[in-house]
């Protein structure tokens, strides 16, 4: 049996709920990235993901210091950004 055919029988049995949250995956990711791109180059970028076990997680990355990392809350995130506004400010003042 070739691979095609087997991919197919897979998609056949599984479930349409999973089959629709995989496409709303893509799709979310697509337009996430296309965000991305039309973005200013030196905005941090931060992006809400899923893992394999469906807990939420943001995926942050500063284009400016190149620093990026994994937060597990939205709180987290935030403390994150004021850190770096914070410091870009004290930075411009001096």
């Amino acid at each position: 049996m070739n691979t095609a055919i087997r991919n197919r029988s897979r998609l056949a049995r599984l479930p349409l709920s999973k089959l629709w949250q995989g496409s709303r995956n893509l799709v979310e990711n697509i337009a996430q990235n296309l965000l991305f791109a039309l973005t200013s180059r030196e905005e941090p970028r931060i992006r809400q993901a899923r893992d394999r076990q469906g807990r939420t997680f943001w995926q942050v990355y500063d284009p400016s210091t190149g620093f990026q990392s994994r937060f597990s809350s939205e709180d987290e995130v935030r403390v994150w950004l004021e850190e770096q506004y914070n410091a870009s400010h004290t930075n411009a003042k001096s």
